[in-house]
């Protein structure tokens, strides 16, 4: 029998990538889109969620500039 420590919680989810879970909560339609995408971009859904994110977050960022006095 091993005596090493079982991983639980965080420690059991931890990437070597550093990412970390983010859990949203989206129509089941807009989910399964997505998937049917990841598949035919040969990507995955989570890459594809997170180009989406960073390209609304630049456009918040230029809106926020442009609007500054």
């Amino acid at each position: 029998m091993s005596s090493r420590p079982v991983a639980t919680g965080a420690q059991a989810r931890q990437r070597t990538d550093g990412r970390r879970q983010l859990l949203v909560y989206l129509p089941p339609a807009v989910i399964k889109e997505v998937k049917k995408a990841a598949v035919d971009e040969d990507t995955t859904a989570s890459s594809i969620t997170e180009e989406a994110l960073k390209d609304w977050l630049k456009r918040r960022t230029a809106k926020s500039a442009s609007q500054a006095p």
